[in-house]
């Protein structure tokens, strides 16, 4: 399970960033107001969660770690997630 990362932000687009850390690229799904505050180039530091599923497997990076928590918090309400 990957649960943080820290590296340089190479690419940004609309919903995701991609972090190089050390030397590899990960696609990493942000949410909008987070997305907005970052910047190609800069180092950043983010607590994620990692979906796996049949045809799939995201990483969902978070700020803080409060905010990751709530999102878990969230994905256990029936019918949310």
């Amino acid at each position: 399970m990957i649960s943080f990362l820290r590296g340089q932000i190479i690419d940004k687009t609309v919903n995701y960033i991609i972090i190089d850390v050390h030397d590899v690229g990960y696609q990493v799904f942000i949410g909008q107001n987070f997305l907005n505050e970052l910047k190609l180039a800069t180092v950043v530091e983010l607590y994620t969660y990692h979906k796996l599923k049949e045809d799939a497997s995201d990483l969902y990076g978070f700020k803080s770690l409060s905010d990751l928590e709530f999102f878990e918090l969230l994905l256990g309400v029936s019918g949310v997630g």
